[in-house]
């Protein structure tokens, strides 16, 4: 059997982190995180090696969006789960991946292996 998907969970918001990290496992990803800041994010990004990530866009210690612009460097598929709507971005990310916190599990895990080809 192959190793679980690694998917890096960036989300300052404690119950919505636990929920995402929850409903993530149980779908049969292994999950690195969550965490709740940028730093520790890139941190992560370093150590822990992701195969995908997903990220809130504001988190206490700025957007995530260096976070994202170094996943994409590095080849890592990323997708935001946020309050924010696609004209809130910046035009380099208006085509990525985007699902709001509201969504359903089945609306996420749609998203997210559209986005990892599973």
């Amino acid at each position: 059997m192959s190793d679980p998907y690694r998917i890096l969970v960036v989300e300052d918001e404690y119950l919505l982190a636990i929920d995402l990290a929850e409903r993530l496992e149980d779908a049969g990803f292994a999950v690195i995180g969550p965490v709740a800041s940028v730093d520790e994010a890139f941190q992560m990004i370093d150590d822990e090696s992701p195969r995908a990530a997903i990220l809130d866009i504001q988190l206490p210690d700025g957007p995530t969006y260096p976070l994202a612009d170094r996943l994409g460097e590095i080849g890592v598929p990323f997708l935001f789960v946020t309050g924010y709507t696609e004209r809130d971005l910046p035009e380099r990310f208006k085509q990525r991946p985007l699902v709001s916190k509201l969504a359903e599990e089945r609306d996420l895990l749609s998203a997210l292996d559209s986005l990892i080809g599973r």
